[in-house]
């Protein structure tokens, strides 16, 4: 993932921390997929939670799954209800993805 400057070519990671760490739930999970493309499972997870927590109904989909893949049931339920709650799609689309997890 990059982004264009000012005419010039930069990776966007410190342009999404610096927006994440003012509180862009967006920027947040930008910073996630970047740690997840690297491979840094954790940082992702860490990022995917706080943009979850301001509000992003993508990554909130994104640490359901990780909590409904570790085995922790209560804490993907929530998640999975909060991204239902927070996204436009269907609730037909969210009762079959809620009839597949549970």
């Amino acid at each position: 993932m990059r982004c264009s400057v000012a005419g010039t070519t930069r990776t966007p990671g410190p342009w999404y921390r610096r927006a994440a760490d003012e509180g862009d739930a967006e920027a947040a999970f930008g910073l996630a997929v970047l740690h997840a493309d690297r491979g840094d499972s954790q940082a992702a997870l860490a990022w995917y939670e706080r943009a979850a927590e301001g509000g992003d109904p993508r990554a909130m989909y994104n640490f359901a799954t990780h909590h409904a893949l570790h085995g922790d049931p209560a804490t993907e339920r929530y998640w999975w209800r909060r991204a239902a709650e927070a996204t436009p799609l269907p609730r037909t689309t969210w009762r079959s993805v809620w009839q597949v997890r549970t």
